[in-house]
């Protein structure tokens, strides 16, 4: 998985019902940490709700760019770790593929990010951080 981009490998399995339970049971910081990894993601998915809502486009997909490169970080070229498809970016932001094609295209333009073929590279960190706060570059 590494070659592919991904952070790190990811391993899943599957606890029984009846072993998580007595797990919980008798683990006060299993439950504790578990409850601690829920309340961070639901407050997460409040701040997406409540940027993805209420911002226009452009503040949107600054946010959504800097999120990118704090959680996956960047390649030995700077490019983003994680590729998205246009598309993918649109579904994240609740726009239309156009929309998002257009915006990138406009944050290129103004020296905020490279866009070579499908990599994706920020330039300018701080104009992203500002425009993701709502002010106009």
């Amino acid at each position: 998985m590494r070659n592919k981009g991904y952070p790190s490998p990811v391993e899943v399995c599957f606890i029984e019902k009846k072993r998580f339970f007595e797990t919980l049971k008798n683990n006060r910081d299993f439950i504790i940490h578990l409850l601690d990894t829920f309340a961070d993601y639901l407050r997460s998915t409040d701040d997406r709700i409540v940027i993805m809502g209420q911002n226009k486009m452009m503040v949107r997909l600054a946010h959504f760019l800097i999120k990118l490169h704090t959680e996956f970080g960047e390649d030995q070229q700077g490019h983003l770790r994680l590729y998205l498809k246009r598309e993918d970016m649109a579904n994240y932001m609740g726009v239309t593929v156009e929309s998002t094609i257009r915006m990138l295209k406009d944050f290129e333009h103004k020296g905020l990010i490279l866009l070579n073929g499908k990599f994706l590279k920020l330039i300018d960190f701080s104009g992203l951080e500002h425009i993701s706060k709502g002010f106009k570059i």
